[in-house]
């Protein structure tokens, strides 16, 4: 059965070109390392129940978020208390904590494909 979790949505890749006017070259390619990672995570998640949909929009759309803060900033070091987007902060703090717990095999919402993307 084919996954629908991202069927109506737009993937940010569609938008780096405009984004990334401004860059070198290695941003470019940079971007485009990011792209493909993004497109992999998409065709890698199984079929959902409604409540892992929702989870990975949320995700997706955090992830996405902080795809434009570093294309902005240049990093990914969003500060603990961003106030432009607080939201992002507390994905960004929460991913650390999973990732933490990932590392530790201890239980994480942080799954292989997310790791790969975040990387």
């Amino acid at each position: 059965r084919m996954s629908t979790h991202n069927v109506n949505r737009p993937y940010l890749a569609d938008d780096i070109p405009s984004m990334t006017n401004n860059f070198d070259n290695e941003t470019l390619r940079h971007e485009k390392v990011v792209t493909s990672k993004i497109s992999q995570y998409a065709t890698s998640l199984p079929s959902t129940t409604s409540h892992e949909y929702e989870d990975n929009l949320q995700w997706n759309k955090h992830f996405d978020e902080l795809v434009a803060y570093k294309a902005s900033h240049g990093d990914c070091r969003v500060p603990s208390l961003y106030h432009r987007n607080i939201g992002l902060s507390h994905w960004v703090n929460m991913q650390r904590i999973e990732y933490c717990r990932f590392q530790n095999s201890q239980f994480s919402s942080l799954t292989p494909a997310r790791m790969n993307v975040l990387e």
